[in-house]
C-alpha cells in the first residue's frame, strides 16, 4: 500500500466511518433489535404498573410526577435506576433530589415487586428514553 492510499484509509477510519456510525445509529441490526425489544418490555412495564400513577407527558399528576423528559431532570441514569429499584431508601438516605420527589407528591412511591429485577428496571430506563419530550400542556 503506498503512503497516499494509507493516508486516505486513515482519513477515511478517523473521520468518515465513526460520522457513518452516528447516522446509522452507531449500532448493528442485533443491536438496535435488542434495544427495540426492551423498550416494548418497558412499554409493556409502564402500561400495566406505571401508568397508574404516572403520565408519559412532562405534566404531572397529582399522584406522580409525568415522566416525559425525566432523564433531562433526574441526577443521572444511574439514580433512576436506584430510585426505581427501592424509592424508599433513596428517601432515607436523604438524597436532596429523592426528597424533593417525596415533599412534592402525597403519595409515596412504593418499592415494587416488579423493579426488584434489574432488567425491567433497564427496560423502562430504555422506553423513557424514547418517549419524546412532550410540551406541558
Amino acid at each position: 500500500m503506498d503512503e497516499r492510499s494509507r493516508r486516505a484509509r486513515t482519513l477515511l477510519g478517523t473521520f468518515f466511518l465513526p460520522a457513518a456510525l452516528m447516522l446509522a445509529g452507531g449500532f448493528s441490526p442485533e443491536i438496535r433489535a435488542q434495544s427495540t425489544a426492551e423498550a416494548a418490555k418497558g412499554q409493556k412495564i409502564f402500561f400495566k404498573v406505571c401508568v397508574q400513577c404516572h403520565t408519559l407527558k412532562e405534566k404531572s399528576q397529582a399522584s406522580g410526577p409525568g415522566l416525559g423528559g425525566v432523564l433531562n431532570r433526574v441526577p443521572s441514569e444511574e439514580w433512576l435506576l436506584k430510585w426505581l429499584e427501592d424509592p424508599e431508601a433513596m428517601v432515607d438516605s436523604g438524597d436532596a433530589y429523592a426528597q424533593s420527589i417525596a415533599d412534592d407528591y402525597p403519595l409515596d412511591m412504593p418499592k415494587l415487586e416488579v423493579m426488584q429485577k434489574e432488567s425491567n428496571r433497564e427496560a423502562i430506563v430504555t422506553f423513557l428514553k424514547e418517549v419524546p419530550d412532550a410540551p406541558e400542556n
